[in-house]
């Protein structure tokens, strides 16, 4: 999808659905639950998204700055992934517009 204001992130996020799916996954999270590529793996089946896609999305996505890769709180193996927060208003206007659109009652 292509649009006249469309930033570096609009163009990310509508790449693929695959893009879509994990940006969505990766927003989801919150803070000292934020999720992991192994997290991520074992949520999505590989039949929708195949795990060199999700990590091609995440190297790709913390390198852009889109999602910011930290140490998890709870254990100094674990590496998660978080959107940057600049990037929240546009997920929310994000979910908006899907419920202007399919006419959803969600809070």
């Amino acid at each position: 999808m292509k649009s006249s204001n469309s930033s570096g992130f609009t163009q990310f996020f509508y790449r693929s659905r695959s893009t879509v799916l994990i940006t969505l996954f990766v927003a989801s999270g919150k803070q000292g639950h934020f999720h992991s590529l192994e997290t991520i793996l074992q949520t999505i089946p590989n039949r929708i998204v195949s795990r060199t896609t999700i990590k091609n999305i995440l190297d790709e996505g913390v390198e852009q700055k889109f999602f910011l890769k930290t140490i998890d709180e709870t254990d100094n193996r674990r590496r998660v992934y978080q959107l940057n927060t600049n990037l929240e208003p546009e997920i929310i206007n994000w979910v908006k517009r899907q419920q202007r659109i399919f006419d959803l009652n969600i809070d």
